[in-house]
């Protein structure tokens, strides 16, 4: 083998194993983690705690898994549904439960120009809260939970081990389509990575409210384009660790989720951290494209192998990167709890490779996010500089 293909070998399996190696661990990490969870109530005093529920819209199914959040075994919980306005379609659901359900309240926010409509949001809820609240829950209007769920989650700030605990959510494509497929396989790889690199998700944090008004986060996040990146840096300033729970995540339904949906949702996913953590924006671009570079040269050397047209060596070593990742889309869906065909779910890891890359090469030329019909220019840390309403 010639320098040259020895090195074109040595790349194709160093990034091969680069990938496999970490999800390998992860996976049997996780799995352990979730095989060992346990349903059996325990006695313990418990926080009074709020949940916030930011929420915009209307979706399928949305009375069901807006009934899942306030239909709780928690003993000592309210929960807050924040909307930015009183003609939003969103009112008519929550005005529903909110009269059905006594520990449930709405607050109208209003419009920003200033921030995410999100953190707005947020920010909303936040000085809203009641007085005798000790926990903060914020939970995504798209996430189902199970009726022990907060009992559960917020256990370790009761217990006083951790003062933030912070879960995943994992992506129920339906119909199992291309856009869902790849969304769903975007969660499973977001799993193995926050059980590496731990990060407050926004959509599924509790945090204990002394620890929360020691941060800077309600200043942050009102003049920033994200929430979970801006209060996970602000813990790491602070010193305080993130409790990471893989016991209790929660389900998340995606209904006839299309590629163009997809594409957006992984906008906002990769674009980000461009702004707020610029270090990891720049690890999963160099990280996707070198991938996508590497199983697509590979495959197309195994090809010319089976024809005869390269040689064993850099032949069989690209036979078997390949191998490896098909490994490593097993490992992704051995995760995943909703079923999905594995020939289906190895061909979108191919396509939703090439949609990544897609997005990454995209992210490096914008400094705007599109979200719920608004484009939010922002700059250096997240900071927005202004924002065009499409509504």
């Amino acid at each position: 083998m010639s320098p040259a293909g020895a090195a074109l070998a040595l790349w194709l399996v160093l990034t091969a194993l680069i990938i496999v190696v970490p999800t390998l661990v992860g996976v049997v990490r996780i799995r352990s983690i979730t095989a060992n969870r346990s349903n059996n109530p325990e006695s313990r005093s418990f926080s009074r705690c709020e949940v916030l529920v930011p929420l915009k819209g209307v979706f399928p199914n949305q009375m069901r898994i807006l009934s899942s959040i306030v239909n709780q075994n928690h003993p000592a919980y309210q929960v807050m549904f924040i909307l930015e306005s009183d003609t939003d379609p969103g009112n008519e659901p929550v005005d529903l439960l909110c009269r059905q359900y006594p520990h449930a309240r709405k607050v109208i926010s209003g419009v920003s120009s200033k921030c995410a409509q999100k953190n707005h949001n947020l920010i909303a809820g936040i000085s809203a809260l009641r007085n005798d609240t000790e926990t903060i829950v914020l939970c995504d209007s798209t996430n189902e939970a199970d009726a022990g769920w907060l009992v559960r989650f917020t256990k370790p700030i009761d217990t006083r081990k951790a003062d933030v605990v912070t879960t995943h959510r994992d992506f129920d494509p339906l119909p199992p389509n291309m856009g869902g497929v790849c969304q769903a396989i975007y969660g499973s790889m977001m799993l193995v990575l926050q059980w590496l690199i731990t990060m407050p998700w926004g959509g599924g944090t509790a945090i204990r409210r002394e620890t929360f008004e020691k941060l800077d986060v309600m200043e942050r996040w009102a003049t920033n384009v994200n929430d979970d990146m801006v209060l996970g840096n602000s813990l790491y300033k602070a010193g305080i660790g993130v409790k990471l729970d893989l016991k209790n995540r929660l389900r998340t339904p995606l209904y006839r989720q299309s590629v163009s949906g997809f594409l957006t949702f992984m906008d906002r996913q990769i674009i980000n951290p461009k702004f707020t953590n610029p270090v990891i924006w720049l690890f999963i671009v160099v990280s996707v494209l070198n991938s996508l570079v590497n199983i697509s040269t590979a495959m197309v050397l195994s090809a010319l192998f089976c024809l005869g047209m390269v040689g064993a060596a850099i032949g069989w070593v690209s036979v078997a990167c390949v191998a490896m990742f098909v490994v490593w889309s097993g490992l992704l869906r051995s995760i995943h709890p909703f079923p999905i065909p594995f020939l289906r779910w190895l061909a979108t890891c191919f396509g939703g490779l090439f949609l990544g890359g897609f997005v990454c090469l995209r992210s490096i030329f914008r400094d705007y996010i599109v979200w719920h019909g608004r484009t939010y220019f922002a700059g250096r840390g997240g900071r927005v500089l202004g924002v065009k309403f499409h509504e």
